[in-house]
């Protein structure tokens, strides 16, 4: 069933994109204006997605190159464009990643001397 969904979905969307798409933008537009928009049909979410990233993070691990394009389509994200800003992971010192315990965390784990000038309680030199 979800095979069929996904080729029934794909089938659609190329089908708008090269009958209805063009009009559309042309008519709303004008002619001669270029095509930077399309009508993707979304499927439903499938209920596997937790365990298509833990089969992912392991096949990744066991030196498997898994292709990006398909990842994307996979789990319904878009790839960005070269040039277009992109998320990046940012790691909190004080939880693991997808945790929602995020603990503060000292600024000694930044900066574990205390011997930069500025610093309070340095001793023989002056805030600024």
């Amino acid at each position: 069933m979800v095979i069929l969904e996904e080729d029934d979905a794909e089938l659609i969307t190329e089908t708008l994109q090269k009958n209805i798409d063009r009009r559309v933008i042309e008519y709303t537009f004008g002619p001669k204006v270029p095509i930077l928009a399309g009508v993707t049909v979304q499927q439903t979410p499938r209920r596997g997605t937790q365990q298509d990233m833990l089969v992912d993070q392991f096949l990744i691990g066991a030196g498997m190159p898994l292709s990006v394009t398909d990842a994307a389509k996979r789990y319904g994200r878009a790839i960005a464009d070269p040039g277009e800003p992109t998320l990046t992971l940012s790691i909190y010192l004080g939880a693991n990643p997808g945790s929602k315990d995020l603990k503060p965390i000292s600024e000694d784990s930044f900066a574990p001397t205390n011997n930069h000038p500025n610093r309070p309680g340095n001793t023989g030199v002056l805030d600024q």
